[in-house]
């Protein structure tokens, strides 16, 4: 869907949010279930979601295989989305997606499952030689290069890195002064500094990442960085969401969970969060946007235009949300 007002600096007009979001349980548009845990990617001007728990009663939920698109290119009304029915997968939950450059296929990463799609046939296969070297993958975030078409995941120990063309992996180590042990992170790629970013996360599933710093990978140099911006500075979250604007030049918080307790380093005290922050690379500030109506953990997003588009994901454990027609002003 196109903003309806022009893109302003950020330290201006800032974007507008478009929620995608109630405590429903079914959707009118294809039939779509509200899901949670799903994965989900920004191709061209669909969106991808794929997966993930739906809400089968108030108390219950199943793992679903359900795929669908949603054209982000022409105007729909907030409360009834054109989710587009799209070839089932295997159900999983938290599957990461990732689009390659040509937008006509999508990989999709999970616990000791990886398949792909394409899209102009509408099909899956399984993808060979499967998850990367590295043993456990699960909750890494897979982030292609746009210029190579590489796909970049990293892991507990190793940057992973498929070559779709050649269908082969290989890796290098990561610094664990720069990028320890991160379990659940989120991350991008950024166009305009030609990066990987991660924001987040654990450490080995059980303590909050607590310095709260953007990780950053340079393709081309191949090092890694951090970037300690000022500003009100978020705290250690994970399940967010992360996008940047479509000129790269700042980055998006939205939804996740948070510790409990300000300082709380274990990470099963928690709980879901309604904040959205944007990082300014250009002045490296971060500022907090206005509360959305809900709080949201593992939510759905991507940017198009001036607009963070987001559906999808649970509110607590037992409540999964939907659509709502919502306009937010940071």
């Amino acid at each position: 869907m196109r903003p309806s007002q022009p893109t302003t600096g950020m330290g201006s007009a800032l974007f507008l949010i478009l929620l995608i979001l109630a405590i429903t349980l079914t959707s009118h548009a294809q039939n779509i279930s509200a899901a949670s845990q799903m994965g989900f990617i920004r191709a061209g001007k669909y969106m991808y979601v794929q997966g993930g728990f739906i809400q089968t009663t108030p108390v219950n939920r199943t793992l679903t295989g359900q795929v669908y698109s949603l054209d982000l290119s022409e105007p729909w009304s907030l409360d009834s989305p054109p989710w587009k029915q799209l070839e089932s997968e295997t159900p999983s939950f938290l599957p990461k997606l990732v689009a390659l450059p040509s937008n006509e296929t999508i990989y999709s990463f999970g616990l000791n499952y990886s398949a792909q799609y394409d899209v102009t046939s509408n099909t899956w296969t399984s993808l060979n030689p499967g998850n990367p070297p590295e043993p456990w993958i699960f909750g890494s975030v897979p982030i292609v290069d746009p210029t190579s078409g590489y796909i970049y995941l990293a892991g507990f120990y190793y940057m992973n890195v498929y070559s779709p063309k050649y269908d082969s992996w290989t890796n290098s180590s990561i610094p664990t002064d720069v990028y320890p042990e991160r379990f659940f992170p989120q991350g991008g790629y950024n166009r305009a500094r030609k990066s990987l970013m991660y924001f987040g996360g654990y450490y080995n599933l059980t303590t909050w990442c607590t310095m709260s710093y953007v990780t950053e990978f340079t393709i081309g140099s191949k090092q890694w960085n951090t970037l300690s911006p000022s500003g009100q500075i978020p705290g250690p979250r994970a399940d967010h969401c992360l996008a940047f604007s479509e000129d790269g030049n700042t980055l998006i918080l939205w939804g996740g969970r948070v510790p409990i307790t300000q300082g709380n380093t274990v990470a099963e005290q928690n709980q879901p969060t309604a904040e959205i922050y944007l990082l300014d690379f250009s002045s490296n500030t971060w500022a907090k946007g206005e509360d959305a109506p809900i709080a949201i953990m593992y939510p759905s997003c991507t940017v198009v235009g001036d607009q963070l588009v987001t559906w999808g994901g649970e509110s607590s454990s037992s409540i999964i949300s939907n659509v709502m027609t919502t306009k937010w002003w940071l």
